[in-house]
């Protein structure tokens, strides 16, 4: 009715259920599947640069490879879930001017590709999408 209010709480499932009366006053009834509200982005905990020549998981500052680095991260969503990661590199936080955003499925370990300058910082920008839509976006802090 108009001027109800609903009142949602998170993390809950919901339904729809719908009750339709013709006017000889039968009725039928219909249901829609479970929803869940996420008003949430994902979480993404922390974002690593990795000397592929050394380790695949132990942060580095430095590399001496002009062609390659190793990255890694670990994001969740405890309540939709992640639907899909992308990534860049680029020579300033949130850049994308050395590769541009490639989709990454899941994965959380990757190995970027591709010439490097001696001397230059990169930073890693990593974008997650939960399946509700919300976005979250973070940056290495190398």
């Amino acid at each position: 009715s108009e001027g109800s209010f609903l009142e949602f709480f998170e993390p809950a499932s919901y339904y729809l259920y719908v009750k339709v009366v013709n006017e000889a006053g039968l009725s039928a009834y219909a249901h829609s599947d479970s929803f869940t509200i996420d008003t949430t982005a994902p979480q993404i905990d922390m974002i690593v640069l990795t000397n592929p020549t050394a380790s695949n998981t132990t942060k580095a500052r430095y590399t001496a490879s002009k062609e390659t680095f190793g990255v890694y991260w670990e994001i969740h969503d405890d309540i939709s879930g992640v639907r899909d990661i992308t990534w860049c590199v680029g020579t300033n936080p949130l850049f994308c001017n050395v590769a541009p955003p490639r989709d990454t499925g899941l994965g959380s370990v990757h190995l970027f590709q591709g010439d490097l300058v001696e001397g230059q910082g990169y930073y890693v920008t990593v974008r997650a999408t939960n399946r509700a839509g919300m976005t979250a976006t973070r940056c290495s802090d190398v």
